[in-house]
């Protein structure tokens, strides 16, 4: 049976690194001993080098999301080697990636970081606030991140209950128990399962409002999530900025965005439900990981 290396992101790997065991390949510890490899970036930081001579020289190369809605990272951030196939959750960020000509084959097959579950109205206000990882300029995306803080506390009266989940250096002088709120600092770099941490308190949540990866994990298990900071250029932390984001804004961009939303469109929303996100949700996070799918992609390589 054929044999696979991985570059792993945490736990982002893990559908398809068990998709692959179960169907009997092998993985191995060392590159030179794979037949092919499976990873989900290509900065020179991620060791683009060694991916590149591995594919040019013995086998072929499959890349898994390094997060939900990071399909954009080829739009003139990263140069694409020559991959396989290309795997992405839903259709939508498929027809992201081709939008701005991205090169290789891309296919949706599925959400892999948890199961995809129908939306659930909100019983109780109990929220939950993830601010998006820290940029390296701390500039733009800090500033977005207080406007949710302010918006959150403007409104503490509305809330049952008010949970933060940050990293270290976000709102320093905040601090658990503050205005009767849960606030946890959390270090996602120190943990092997930090979607299945988030998952645990996003399931306890009536409401979410975050960005990137919590959110997308918020909107796959059900839970109302209103994103914020969606007119923005999409940008990786380190600032690199997406080329021609304006060519597929309209179909990336989440339709709930929290600077254009009223708290009364807020709560409607927690409680009812939202058809533009229901679609938004079909396209980007899309079904159940696909396991079949993605190993019958696999085997026409090997």
């Amino acid at each position: 049976m054929k044999r696979f290396f991985v570059f792993e992101n945490k736990d982002s790997a893990r559908a398809y690194v068990l998709a692959l065991e179960s169907a009997g390949y092998v993985r191995v510890d060392k590159l030179d001993q794979a037949d092919f490899i499976l990873y989900d970036i290509e900065n020179h930081f991620r060791r683009r080098e060694m991916k590149e001579d591995f594919i040019i020289n013995r086998g072929p190369a499959f890349v898994y999301p390094h997060t939900p809605l990071t399909c954009y990272i080829w739009d003139g951030i990263y140069e694409p080697l020559p991959v396989a196939c290309n795997f992405v959750a839903g259709e939508g960020q498929r027809a992201v990636m081709k939008a701005y000509g991205y090169p290789n084959r891309v296919e949706a097959c599925g959400f892999p970081r948890c199961d995809v579950l129908p939306f659930r109205p909100a019983k109780a206000l109990d929220l939950l606030f993830v601010p998006a990882r820290p940029r390296r300029d701390k500039g733009r995306q800090a500033k977005l991140d207080e406007g949710v803080l302010k918006f959150v506390l403007d409104y503490n009266d509305v809330w049952n209950s008010v949970t933060i989940c940050r990293l270290a250096g976000q709102f320093p002088n905040l601090h658990d128990g503050d205005l009767g709120w849960k606030v946890i600092t959390t270090n996602p770099k120190a943990t092997a399962n930090p979607a299945g941490d988030m998952i645990e308190r996003i399931d306890q949540a009536g409401l979410m409002i975050s960005v990137t990866t919590p959110a997308a994990l918020g909107v796959a298990r059900g839970c109302p999530t209103v994103m914020y900071g969606q007119d923005e250029p999409l940008e990786t932390i380190t600032g690199r900025r997406a080329k021609n984001f304006e060519s597929y804004r309209d179909l990336y961009a989440y339709p709930l965005s929290l600077e254009g939303m009223t708290i009364d469109e807020v709560l409607g929303f927690a409680v009812s439900g939202s058809g533009a996100v229901e679609h938004w949700k079909a396209a980007h996070i899309g079904s159940n990981f696909d396991r079949e799918r993605f190993l019958g992609i696999v085997r026409e390589y090997l």
